[in-house]
């Protein structure tokens, strides 16, 4: 037979409340902060966002990013956890903007780092300015140095 685990401490004798409308205690997930700045930069003309973060945040932002933004396409390396183990992310990066680059009707090609990015050790000072005559902007917006949606749009603005 399974073993019972309690669901309040041991030695707590007190039952618990009942639940009554309004006492969760629960507070809501957003979306993280930087899907603001993607939603900023896919819908300005002429730039192509190259995205550098993991795949699980890639999916969930590129997925959220088509119903949300403009219906434009983000390019971002492959990175998984052994690209990330072995240091390939400025490879990856740099190889992605020159795909980037590539793109018909690209004026701009803002660069955008994400937490995991930041955390393995995207170096701007190792990224290209420009490919191509088109400038690359690095965004940085990790979630856990930017807190939400209008500070992450402002930080891809000001770029």
């Amino acid at each position: 037979m399974a073993e019972i685990i309690p669901l309040s401490p041991e030695g707590a004798s007190a039952a618990p409340e009942p639940f009554t409308g309004g006492a969760c205690k629960l507070h809501p997930q957003t979306m993280c902060p930087a899907f603001g700045a993607l939603r900023v930069l896919a819908r300005i003309e002429g730039a192509q966002p190259a995205m550098v973060t993991d795949a699980g945040c890639l999916y969930g932002l590129t997925f959220v990013t088509h119903f949300y933004a403009a219906r434009k396409s983000i390019i971002a390396p492959r990175l998984g956890t052994a690209e990330l183990s072995s240091g390939q992310v400025q490879e990856a990066a740099n190889a992605v903007i020159a795909e980037a680059a590539k793109e018909q009707n690209v004026s701009v090609i803002p660069v955008i780092s994400l937490c995991v990015a930041e955390t393995a050790g995207l170096a701007e000072e190792l990224l290209p300015s420009e490919v191509n005559g088109k400038p690359v902007v690095l965004v940085r917006v990790p979630a856990y140095a930017i807190h939400s949606h209008p500070e992450a749009k402002d930080i891809a603005l000001a770029a």
